[in-house]
């Protein structure tokens, strides 16, 4: 990849002063962008709302665009939803019509977004994730994994948020893509339900750290900063397998650099396989052409040249609500717990001992009651 020109902080923490090392290899392709890309395992489009995704939702809504009724894939798993996202094609159309697909492979001629930024328009790339350990990261399946992932344990309630706030974890380049993956969520749903109390508890306290990293980062570059917001699936009771509405809706967010304010995607048709040419579309790329899928063109900017974006000082000289629907702290520590669907099987073996059990004492006390009768085994 093309080293591109590197900027430190300066003490004041709000400018950067520029390095005059390899200045030569300065990227002529836009001087300075970062796209940071937010992605929640088991986010359902229910539980994305204002009460419980205050920040989220001010910011998409009034500053960029936000629905909580798009449609993931036609597989509610979690790898194809991934992939629907950043490769804006559907199971069937890279090459697999079973819920347990591949991720694609070099030679099916799908690139994802993350290709594309990288090796056409040099965006270095940085991955965090609470999935842990990273060889079995969701994440980097779903892209092959081309891309290193930085892990972190469940537990540490603080480590994303350490990730997002200190720049010696992130690269320090023209253009970059960060994406914070927070697979708690999902977690706690397989256990406790989707949509329980503990469930939108800890969707707050994401929507928190969410908070804290995007004000960290929106000093980076405050006019070309690009937020976004993606789930892939949601899910109903304690399962997400089945294709029912809970699960295939799913909330999806973007503000800042490229993005038109104010923009109602609830009466729209959304599909999450257009996220990935929405993106590419507001920044000005080209869109691959064997993306089938059409970007949300009611999004972009009309003219990036004379764009002026909703920046973190206009943020700050703001006020903001607040969540007080939950003491998310309490919320925000996944505890190690068993699935649901393993408690459940669990039971199932209860209640046949049980059964068992009961036949042989009946059994056992009509014998008795009856001496005289013979059982021939």
């Amino acid at each position: 990849m093309i080293t591109l020109t590197t900027f430190a902080m300066a003490a004041n923490g709000n400018s950067y002063e520029e390095s005059d090392e390899n200045d030569e290899d300065y990227d002529d392709d836009g001087d300075f962008h970062q796209l940071i890309i937010f992605a929640i395992s088991g986010l359902s489009g229910s539980s994305s709302g204002s009460r419980f995704m205050p920040f989220v939702n001010e910011m998409s809504s009034l500053h960029g665009a936000h629905t909580s009724k798009a449609r993931t894939v036609s597989s509610t798993y979690s790898l194809p939803g991934w992939i629907g996202h950043f490769y804006a094609a559907t199971p069937a159309e890279y090459g697999c019509l079973t819920y347990d697909c591949p991720v694609p492979s070099e030679k099916s001629g799908h690139q994802s977004l993350l290709d594309i930024l990288q090796y056409d328009h040099n965006y270095a790339i940085s991955i965090h994730s609470n999935h842990y350990p990273e060889e079995s990261n969701i994440i980097k399946k779903s892209l092959m994994g081309k891309y290193p992932v930085k892990t972190y344990p469940l537990s540490d309630r603080d480590a994303m948020v350490k990730a997002g706030k200190e720049e010696k974890y992130l690269p320090q380049t023209d253009k970059r893509v960060l994406i914070f993956h927070f697979h708690g969520l999902e977690v706690i749903a397989s256990s406790m339900g989707y949509g329980s109390h503990n469930y939108r508890g800890h969707v707050t306290c994401i929507d928190e750290q969410i908070k804290e990293i995007t004000e960290s980062l929106w000093n980076w570059e405050e006019e070309y900063s690009t937020f976004l917001v993606i789930s892939d699936h949601g899910g109903k009771s304690y399962q997400h397998e089945h294709f029912n509405t809970e699960s295939i809706q799913v909330p999806i967010a973007m503000w800042g650099y490229g993005i038109r304010e104010k923009i109602n995607l609830f009466t729209k048709s959304v599909d999450t396989t257009q996220v990935a040419p929405t993106i590419l579309n507001c920044l000005d790329y080209d869109i691959p052409e064997e993306w089938a899928h059409p970007p949300l063109k009611q999004i972009k900017m009309l003219d990036l040249d004379d764009l002026v974006s909703y920046s973190y000082y206009d943020y700050q000289n703001e006020t903001h609500p607040m969540s007080n629907v939950y003491n998310s702290n309490e919320f925000c520590i996944v505890p190690f717990t068993s699935k649901h669907y393993h408690i459940d099987n669990i039971k199932v073996i209860f209640v046949i001992l049980f059964v068992i059990s009961f036949l042989v004492m009946f059994l056992f006390l009509y014998l008795l009651d009856n001496p005289n009768v013979y059982i021939d085994w």
